[in-house]
């Protein structure tokens, strides 16, 4: 599951570009898998 997730993120992280945007969006999608109070 966690390298299904790792995968995942990949994904995106090539979608939307590598660097501070990449890095950006890619904490985002962490925030929404795991909120933080």
């Amino acid at each position: 599951m966690q390298i299904d997730m790792f995968n995942f993120i990949r994904k995106i992280n090539g979608i939307f570009g590598t660097g501070k945007a990449g890095a950006r969006h890619l904490q985002d999608v962490i925030n929404l898998i795991l909120p933080t109070p």
